[in-house]
C-alpha cells in the first residue's frame, strides 16, 4: 500500500540510506503507475529531492524543488514532515 512505501521512504531518509529510499520511491511509482495519484507523486518527488540533498546538499536546483514541494504541501494542507537529513559521504 501507499503507506507501506511512505514509511519505507521515511525510515530510509532518517537513517541516511539513500539507495533504499530510492528503491521505495521507485516501488511506489510502479505501484501507482496504472492510476497515478497526486499524493503518491508528491511522496515520490519529495523522497527524490530529499535524498538528492542528502548527497548533494549545495545543489541549488534541489533546494528550489524542495521549496516548491513545501509550498505545495502547505497549499493542499498535507501534514508531512521535512526531516533533517544525515549526510553520508
Amino acid at each position: 500500500s501507499i503507506l507501506f512505501y511512505r514509511h519505507g521512504i521515511e525510515d530510509a531518509l532518517v537513517r541516511g540510506e539513500w539507495a533504499r529510499g530510492l528503491e521505495h520511491a521507485a516501488a511506489l511509482e510502479a505501484y501507482t503507475r496504472a492510476e497515478p495519484l497526486p499524493y503518491a507523486e508528491f511522496l515520490i518527488a519529495r523522497a527524490r529531492v530529499l535524498i538528492g540533498l542528502g548527497s548533494r546538499p549545495a545543489d541549488r536546483n534541489l533546494h528550489a524543488e524542495l521549496a516548491r514541494l513545501r509550498a505545495e504541501a502547505d497549499r493542499v494542507r498535507w501534514p508531512i514532515s521535512w526531516p533533517a537529513l544525515t549526510v553520508n559521504s
